[in-house]
Order: structure tokens, then sequence, then C-alpha cells
């Protein structure tokens, strides 16, 4: 058991590393905070290590304190931010006073304002949100933090409906960055342009930010489309959009009903578009009361507004912003896979399954339980010598075998994350023969570097799937815009120098195994052909 602990506190030794470096390079001022998170989370691996006795303690110890450090608070942020786009005050501070618990110093402090400078730009107390902004303002924050500054501000002109603010603003950011606007207010100016009825001018703000939104996943892209297509009366790829928004991001009922109505008034429908605001309005919960304002605001604008035809008249912006939608999200999958992909879920479901009959012994401490389980590893492990007397399945067998729980979950872990992008980037069918390409070359390689060792794992193959998914990216020059491509082939490459360093310290690893799937991955990915966006 100390033995298996003390594998745990590896890669939360690497975390830990990459993670300091990151707070360090984003300023200490800013960061300090999240770099004694990551000093403890360091120092108890370490501690670990050094004293295998303590393994245990340790590894539940630091991997408690990166759930707490690193998974919660990003759950909780997450939520915050949903709250913010929905308009629900309440339910937001709520998340902002939890997230201080984790976010120790200015962090915490920045987004606690933040909420509120947000909710009083929903309460229309203007004066107050305008001054929680303007103390940041003269604050040292990183840039990440100084664009969401901006992002907030614009965002709370877009609530008080100043339209010729967001472009003034819009216009003077881009005369004095030279041409470099952050998202949030390119974002915001489109928005803008599409409230005033210029949908031709509104596009290129939203094609300046589609893509670098794509990052942060598929949610965030949702709420600037819905938008675009609602004011541009493009009903048919608005109804698409609130329809791909399931699940914990799924559009309340009322929102969906007001974009709808907004969409139908673009048309010139008024009618509909007024029955339409009713039934958002009846459905609103009690606490939706900046819901209500919204509603009947945009009530009151139909008694005034002229029936008029939007769609036809913006039907060539309208197609290309669904272009620009499909480019988005084809970027969001690829830094950021969400969809489950059928082929990695199946390779997940047998190497579960082989791992439960592989080591049945261990939950039916029986006699034939343990000579079912010895009965798989003599028939399946990589062993150079059955190989070269002719049993060659082993090059496959072996993929599916694992020692021990923290080998199985470390490679389902990469298989997971990695086999999406993979089979994202190269389509199913291309992605098994990748698999199983890189995996049969990694035990051949194994073979004849280390025949001395016998072997079990998918991590060859899961290798495979990483080098050629890094290729992959690489490849993407028409799609990715340069600056993404190159911070994601820079982190990928900075992971499998990590990997090779790990190779050299961890205990019995098949170093070989793990280089030759790297390699064969690699070459793979340069060679097989990418997966169409339509595919």
């Amino acid at each position: 058991m100390d033995s298996q602990s003390t594998l745990w506190l590896y890669p939360l030794v690497l975390i830990a590393g990459f993670a300091l470096v990151l707070y360090v390079r984003m300023g200490i001022r800013w960061t300090w905070g999240f770099c004694l998170q990551a000093l403890a989370m360091l120092l108890v691996s370490v501690t670990g290590l050094l004293f295998p006795r303590a393994a245990v303690a340790c590894s539940l110890l630091g991997w408690g304190i990166f759930l707490l450090a690193i998974v919660v608070p990003r759950t909780i942020l997450g939520r915050l931010e949903r709250n913010l786009n929905l308009l629900a005050p309440a339910p937001a501070r709520v998340e902002a006073r939890r997230l201080r618990w984790f976010f120790w110093g200015p962090p915490g402090r920045f987004w606690s304002d933040m909420t509120e400078a947000m909710c009083a730009f929903m309460h229309g107390d203007r004066e107050r949100a305008e001054g929680i902004i303007e103390f940041w303002r003269s604050y040292p924050l990183p840039r990440a933090a100084r664009e969401g500054l901006t992002g907030h501000l614009m965002t709370g002109k877009i609530l008080l409906r100043d339209w010729s603010g967001i472009i003034e603003e819009f216009v003077r950011i881009k005369q004095q960055s030279g041409g470099r606007v952050p998202y949030g207010a390119s974002i915001a100016a489109g928005r803008a342009y599409l409230e005033l009825g210029e949908v031709g001018q509104a596009l290129p703000c939203l094609e300046a930010a589609a893509v670098q939104v794509a990052r942060f996943g598929s949610d965030p892209l949702d709420s600037i489309f819905i938008p675009f297509f609602a004011l541009s009366g493009a009903e048919n790829q608005l109804e698409k959009v609130m329809a791909s928004a399931g699940g914990n991001h799924a559009l309340p009922e009322y929102a969906r009903l007001f974009w709808t109505g907004r969409c139908l008034a673009a048309r010139g429908q008024i009618f509909q578009a007024r029955e339409s605001f009713e039934r958002a309005s009846r459905s609103l919960p009690a606490e939706a009361s900046v819901w209500k304002q919204r509603i009947e605001y945009q009530l009151n604008r139909l008694d005034d507004e002229k029936a008029r035809a939007t769609e036809p008249q913006w039907q060539p912006e309208i197609e290309k912003g669904t272009r620009l939608l499909a480019r988005a999200r084809a970027v969001s999958e690829i830094v950021s896979p969400r969809k489950v992909r059928p082929a990695v879920v199946a390779i997940l479901a047998m190497i579960i399954a082989a791992y439960g009959v592989s080591h049945s012994y261990t939950i039916f401490p029986t006699a034939e339980a343990l000579r079912v389980s010895l009965t798989c590893f003599q028939k399946g492990v990589l062993d150079a010598r059955s190989v070269q007397a002719g049993e060659y399945w082993r090059l496959v067998s072996y993929l599916f075998l694992h020692a021990h729980i923290f080998h199985l979950v470390l490679n389902l872990v990469g298989l997971w994350w990695f086999g999406r992008l993979a089979e994202n980037l190269f389509g199913t069918g291309r992605f098994l023969i990748i698999y199983f390409a890189s995996g049969i070359l990694s035990g051949i390689t194994h073979v004849f570097l280390s025949p001395e060792m016998m072997a079990v794992g998918a991590s060859g193959a899961v290798m495979g799937v990483f080098g050629a998914a890094t290729a992959g990216i690489f490849r993407l020059k028409r799609l990715l815009p340069e600056s993404i491509r190159r911070s994601e082939v820079a982190w990928m490459l900075g992971l499998a120098a990590a990997q090779v360093v790990l190779d050299q310290v961890v205990p019995h690893v098949a170093v070989f195994a793990h280089l030759g799937g790297l390699v064969a991955g690699l070459v793979l990915g340069l060679l097989v052909p990418l997966r169409k966006p339509t595919e």
C-alpha cells in the first residue's frame, strides 16, 4: 500500500511545481494566496516521497489540498459566472462569499467586488458600480484580470443599455491599444451594434472575439451568439443554439422565451413577440426582478416598433455568423474537449472491465478468482520471450492490463482527456488506428530495447494518442489562430517533457514503451488525415 501511495505523489509534485511557476509569473502581489496553496501541495508530496512510511497520509492530504485549492474553487467560480450571466444577483453573491474561502488575497476580493459591481449595474446603480471598477483600475492586475475588468465594465453598460457609450469605449480602447481589444470589449461592442440595428457592424466585433472565447468552452460561445441570432432575426439558428445548451447549462425557460421574443420582434412579428414576452414574464421565479424589468422594457418597446422583416436583409451576415459559430465550436472542442466520443468510451469500458477480471481476487478472495487473475496476467502480459516465440497477441492484450489502481487511474485520465481530443481531431476510425498502432509499436519498442522487463498498461498507447493530438494541433494552421496554436503545442510539449522526467524518477516504469508510443503517435499524427469539421 505504501509503494502505491508513493506513486500517487509524483504527479502531485508535477502539478504543484507547474502551478507555482505559473503563479510566480503572474506576480506574487496578486497570487500570494495561490502560491501558499501550491507550496503546501509541494511540501506535503515531497515529504511523502522522502518518508515512505508517511506516503499514505501525505497522498490523502496532498490530493485533498489539490481538490480544495484547485477543483472546488473553479467549480464555484463557474457557478458564479453563470449566475451573473443569468442576472441572478442573490445566488451570485452567495457564490462570491464561498469563493473567498478558497481565493485568498486580491483574487478573492476582486471577484467579490466584481460581483457587487455587476449587482449594482443590474439594479441601475451606475455610480456605485463604476466606483468599484475604478478602484481596481489603479491596482496592478495581471493582464487576464485587467481584461476581465474591462469586460465587466462593458457588460454593465449593456445592462444599462448604454449602446453609444459602449461603442465610444470600444473605439477608445482600440485606438489606445493599436487594434488589440480584449474579447469582452469586442463582445459588448457587437451587442451594441446589434441593438442599434447595425448587424453588419456587429459581425466583425464578434469575429474578433469568438475564437478567443472558444478556449473557455461552448457555454460562453452560446452567450455571444444567442443575442446575435436573436437580434438579426435568425429564428432557426437561434433555436439550434439554445437547444445545444443542455444539462446544468441549459437556459431557464424565461430566458429562452425572452430571446425568442426578441427574435420575433426583429422579424417584425409583433403579436407573436408580445405573446412570448408575456409567457416569459409568467414563468419568472419570484427573485428574478432584473429579468422582469428587462421583459417589461421590451414589451413597452413593442408598442412603438414598426413591423419589419429583418432576416432577408441580413441573410449574408447570418450565414457568415453561422460559419463563425461552427469554427469557434470546433476550436472549443480542440482546446477544451467536452463531447463524449464513442471510441474513447468503448476503450475505457474495456480497460475497466479487464481490470475487474484481472484483479477479481481483490474483490472475491477465492482460489478460483486468484486462478483467473493469474491466468489473465500470464496470457496477456508483454513478455519479450513469448512475443519472439510467436505470441503476438500480447502486443495488444497488454494494453488492457494494469498492475494496480494508480496505474489504471493515471491511464484512464490521460485517455479520457487526450483521447477525446485526438478522436475529435482525426475521427473515430482514424483514432482507433492511431491508438492501437501506437500501442503495438510501443510494445515492439519495449520488446527490443528492454526485453528483460515484463510490461502491462495502456501507457504507450495513451502516449501515442497524446503525441498524435499534439501533431494534429500543430497542423491546424487554418482553423486555430496562431496564438492559440502556439500556446496549445507549447504546453503539450511541456507535458511530454515532464513525462520523460517522471519516467526517470518513478520506479518500475517501461521507459522505452512510453518513448516508442510517443514517437509513433507524433509520426502518425503528422501523416493521418485530419477529420473534416462536418464529420
